[in-house]
């Protein structure tokens, strides 16, 4: 989850520097620019309002990065065991 905080400022960062970008265009009369910076501005604070979701255990039903639904591991299949961890072996 550190990963995500750190996302999570950098999106909350970024969606500052393009307010402050959109009003440097609008300054400068290209509204091209300042529609541009504006769009910008909603998807980072888009992403940052998703992490917050996740990290405050909203996010608890999606899958995991990387995880597609549907692709769970064959029965049996332990998934990604990293040597020398201690993996439990049921009882016969």
């Amino acid at each position: 989850m550190e990963v995500l905080g750190w996302r999570l400022h950098n999106a909350l960062k970024e969606a500052d520097a393009c307010a402050v970008y959109a009003l440097e265009a609008e300054a400068a009369g290209n509204e091209q620019l300042v529609d541009f910076f504006r769009d910008v501005q909603r998807t980072y604070a888009s992403v940052a309002g998703r992490a917050e979701e996740i990290l405050d255990g909203g996010g608890e039903d999606r899958s995991p990065t990387g995880v597609r639904p549907g692709t769970a591991p064959a029965e049996g299949d332990p998934g990604d065991v990293t040597p020398g961890q201690d993996v439990a072996t049921p009882a016969t």
